[in-house]
């Protein structure tokens, strides 16, 4: 397969590095609007898949077989027609327009979440997208987690007992890139939405209601766009359960806590059994 991945971040070069490992796939087409960058970027993915990459570069799960080939494309319009799937990792205004157009072409593609930052602009996208009919997937990847399903099916077949409370962490080690922040879409939608995408699915209860809170602790450019750098949402679960949130863009302790998260419930026996990830 030749698969095309637009955007040159740290997301769209992880997903570029992964699709060359991936046995199914042929080429990899990197895609950005700066050239100089571009070619810095097909430079960082061909390093990270060579053979004797170090883990931090080819990721801790890299097979050690045929990769790849990466090259650089010359833009969507043109490379569109030959591309067996496209994986979008632009900023999240970007996503509505590209998801149209390379439905309208036919093409499956994966979407950063998420695909619109307003809901009715999402609501819209989402009924032309299927009125349209070709795939498209939003990079809620958790639900794909063999933890996150493991948990799933042992609190909805009833063998956790009654979830009492979950809770979620989600602390970056390193810290956004200042020309990240005006288009991220804010801590909640760029972050934290794994977790409200994610708890609800796991649980298999929706959200009754939410307190949240944040502050700028960090780094005051997240407040010239009425962001915040450190969070933290508390939400009720239809059965009264609680689900504490809590996000930060970067931790400070030289540490990377990922998306870690428990439900703590009890069983009929005097027990108390918590599940992990």
């Amino acid at each position: 397969m030749r698969i095309g991945v637009l955007g040159t971040g740290r997301i769209g070069l992880m997903h570029a590095r992964n699709l060359a490992q991936s046995a199914r796939v042929e080429e990899v087409v990197l895609m950005g609007r700066d050239r100089a960058r571009l070619a810095v970027s097909v430079d960082h993915v061909c390093a990270a898949i060579q053979p004797d990459a170090p883990p931090a570069l080819a990721g801790n799960l890299a097979p050690r077989g045929r990769v790849a080939t990466v090259t650089a494309g010359v833009g969507l319009a043109e490379e569109l027609s030959a591309l067996d799937g496209v994986v979008v990792a632009t900023s999240t205004n970007t996503h509505p327009a590209l998801a149209l157009q390379i439905a309208r072409a036919g093409v499956p593609s994966l979407m950063e979440k998420p695909l619109a930052l307003d809901p009715k602009q999402l609501t819209a996208l989402a009924d032309e997208l299927d009125d349209i009919g070709t795939e498209v997937m939003v990079a809620f990847q958790r639900r794909y987690d063999p933890g996150h399903q493991l948990l799933r099916q042992r609190i909805l077949a009833g063998d956790a007992g009654t979830v009492r409370a979950v809770t979620a962490t989600e602390h970056d080690h390193r810290a956004l890139s200042p020309d990240y922040v005006p288009t991220s879409g804010g801590i909640w939608l760029d972050m934290l939405i794994h977790d409200f995408d994610t708890i609800p699915w796991v649980t298999g209860q929706r959200v009754r209601s939410v307190w949240a809170t944040g502050s700028v602790l960090d780094a005051p450019i997240h407040a010239d766009y009425g962001d915040v750098d450190s969070a933290l949402a508390v939400l009720v679960l239809e059965s009264g359960a609680v689900a504490t949130v809590s996000g930060l863009r970067r931790n400070g302790a030289g540490q990377d806590v990922r998306s870690r998260s428990s439900a703590h419930s009890t069983r009929s026996e005097p027990a108390s059994t918590p599940a992990h990830r």
